[in-house]
């Protein structure tokens, strides 16, 4: 179990710390816009709350996902252990509340504000 913590700390960790990391334009005079975190290309503080609150929901299903695919894997690899099916199905049931939480927070949301939770909409190509 402590192991496990341990793995996906590191995980996150790696995950966060290359997914906002930006490169450094020490020698050109314009450097590119937008690109780098939730809150690079934006106006307003409403306008960052709500890339925030997207990438953040974005994160935590496929967080979530991982976690069902983890638990499927413990589940197999059990080998008759009744102790590590009991975890697995521990792990698969806590991934699958935190989906119905995300879920439920979106519609939530989108009750009391269809411009928060709406998808963006997609540039002109």
């Amino acid at each position: 179990m402590r192991s496990a913590l341990r793995f996906f700390s590191v995980l996150i960790l790696i995950v966060v710390f290359t997914g906002l990391s930006l490169p450094a334009y020490a020698q050109t005079n314009n450097p590119p816009s937008g690109g780098g975190g939730p809150c690079t290309s934006t106006n307003t503080i409403g306008d960052c709350v709500v890339s925030i609150y997207r990438w953040s929901l974005g994160a935590g299903v496929l967080l979530a996902l991982f976690m069902i695919i983890w638990a499927g894997y413990r589940y197999i690899t059990a080998g008759g252990n009744a102790q590590a099916v009991t975890s697995a199905k521990e792990y698969f049931f806590a991934a699958f509340v935190g989906l119905i939480i995300l879920f439920a927070a979106v519609v939530i949301l989108r009750t009391i504000n269809p411009d928060l939770a709406a998808p963006p909409p997609l540039p002109n190509i």
